[in-house]
């Protein structure tokens, strides 16, 4: 089920509205993939002075969780101000890590993090590319505590760099 789950989430922005809107390709550091994520984004709605984009992605995770798995999936909603090329971004950005853990009766068992961020930032597009560079803090949403070691290990800021498919 979880399987499904995570695939419908990377090609989400492929299936949305069909070829109505932009789509995007972006390489990301830092931000919402943690340390370096490969997205795919969908421009959702577009009104003169705004529009919504929702992005998902595959991300490497921080050392300290790569000895469970590298990866974690980054998934982001924008909604970026503007009306010609550039942009001020803000949203919501979440990435799940799947982790292994070992009891200490020796059962190994899945534990799954959830981390929340919000994001605010620019971006500036043009008909064939685009780059953006935003602030995103990370907080644990499935912890006891909102910061981990995880939260204090990655970069609270990404840079990225796309086209515009």
């Amino acid at each position: 089920m979880l399987r499904i789950l995570l695939f419908t989430l990377l090609l989400y922005p492929l299936s949305v509205f069909g070829q109505l809107h932009s789509t995007f390709l972006s390489i990301e550091g830092g931000g919402t993939g943690m340390i370096a994520s490969i997205n795919i984004g969908k421009t959702l709605f577009v009104h003169s002075r705004y529009k919504i984009i929702f992005q998902s992605g595959l991300g490497w995770s921080p050392k300290i969780n790569s000895k469970n798995s590298p990866f974690n999936i980054p998934c982001q909603l924008t909604c970026n101000f503007g009306n010609r090329n550039s942009f001020f971004e803000a949203g919501l950005g979440v990435s799940l890590l799947i982790r292994k853990e070992t009891e200490k009766s020796g059962k190994n068992f899945r534990h799954r993090d959830l981390y929340l961020t919000p994001i605010v930032g620019i971006r500036h597009e043009t008909e064939r590319w685009f780059a953006r560079v935003y602030l995103s803090p990370f907080f644990n949403a499935t912890g006891k505590s909102l910061y981990d070691e995880i939260t204090s290990t990655i970069l609270s800021f990404g840079i990225a760099i796309g086209l515009v498919l």
